[in-house]
């Protein structure tokens, strides 16, 4: 069974690094120049990181199996819809390559949503990249609908 845990202060350091690495990635795959991509995630992250640590709201939490970290689970408010607090924005969820295909994506999804529904929170959200083909099975397969699609050309 996957637990929750808030992430301490020296994982949430190394988890970020790595965070912004990927996501930086994830965007650049997505057809951003990796300049415009560091930038927005920079500006989001002044946003939500402040000082280092995340914004009221936000929780950034470590997975855990038997006591092993296995992978990470991070939501918030709803970034077009702050003063909701029965809308909430599922920011990142990842699980450790080697744990993956088990079943545990799902549950990792099940222990947050019910953290999150905890606290009050109605409704999850979330963005997935296009080529993120089994981040969108899980969500898919667990419920989330896609609502909005957007398209983007190249004209160079």
């Amino acid at each position: 069974m996957i637990t929750l845990r808030p992430m301490l202060p020296d994982e949430l350091a190394t988890w970020h690094d790595r965070h912004v690495v990927a996501y930086v990635a994830d965007r650049v795959g997505a057809g951003e120049s990796p300049e415009q991509a560091r930038r927005v995630i920079d500006e989001q992250h002044a946003q939500y990181f402040p000082d280092g640590r995340p914004a009221p709201g936000h929780e950034v939490l470590v997975a855990e199996l038997d006591g092993e970290a296995v992978g990470i689970a991070w939501w918030g408010p709803h970034p077009r819809r702050p003063q909701d607090a029965t809308a909430a924005w599922v920011y990142d969820v990842e699980l450790d390559e080697q744990h993956r295909g088990r079943g545990l994506g799902r549950a990792l999804l099940a222990a947050m949503e019910q953290q999150a529904r905890a606290a009050g929170v109605r409704e999850l959200s979330l963005n997935v990249f296009a080529q993120n083909e089994p981040a969108r099975r899980l969500y898919a397969g667990t419920g989330y609908r896609e609502v909005t699609l957007t398209m983007t050309k190249s004209l160079d």
